[in-house]
């Protein structure tokens, strides 16, 4: 059965395991915030890619190519692997509610964040901004989405590994957190995936 360009069956599969290996460290570990950080970015996605295919298997059905029968057997499928990165992701809500409520609030304004530089493009092509402006308010943003990318969630100290720490007492945008949103919150801050690992380069 075809899957929707650019997503394969493949690929579909690797972040099915991959969930599925995280979630039995979430049992072992009861997920440090960089388990939940990684784990939460792989069930949106396999939410997402099973929405995806889900919607896919309705329009060939519609087109005759498959059957009724099939069609909901296979929707079926998709429907449970769904439900199961949901109930991983309110699992990790209730481990770790303050990071999965930042990592939210930048994911929305990351969307406000590029949605404003389509605009910013619209305007230009149309003539209404210069040269001038757009390259410097596509700078700005730029800005803004790197600076982000680099945002890593705070946690309470009790939730707070070592590593997490020492990534505070770096300089710069590398060691600010996620709870910088409300200072920056004028500057519409996004990410583009769950924060990095204090540890990792």
């Amino acid at each position: 059965m075809p899957l929707p360009d650019p997503l394969t069956r493949g690929e579909l599969w690797l972040l099915q395991q991959s969930a599925k290996w995280e979630a039995r460290s979430f049992v072992a570990d009861r997920l440090t915030w960089k388990r939940a950080a990684r784990l939460h970015d792989v069930c949106r996605a396999v939410v997402f890619a099973c929405r995806a295919v889900v919607e896919e298997i309705g329009v060939l059905e519609e087109s005759g190519a498959l059957t009724t029968g099939t069609a909901e057997h296979a929707k079926q499928r998709y429907h449970e692997e769904e439900q199961e990165a949901v109930r991983q992701l309110e699992e990790i809500g209730r481990e770790h509610p303050r990071y999965v409520a930042q990592a939210e609030t930048a994911l929305a304004a990351n969307f406000a964040l590029r949605t404003e530089k389509a605009l910013l493009e619209e305007l230009y092509e149309k003539g209404v901004v210069s040269d001038k402006v757009l390259a410097g308010l596509e700078r700005e943003i730029a800005g803004k989405l790197h600076r982000v990318r680099h945002l890593k969630p705070a946690e309470s100290a009790s939730e707070t590994p070592p590593e997490a720490d020492e990534g505070k007492r770096s300089s710069g945008a590398e060691g600010e957190t996620l709870s910088d949103l409300g200072r920056l919150g004028e500057e519409g801050p996004g990410v583009d995936a769950a924060p990095e690992d204090p540890d990792e380069e």
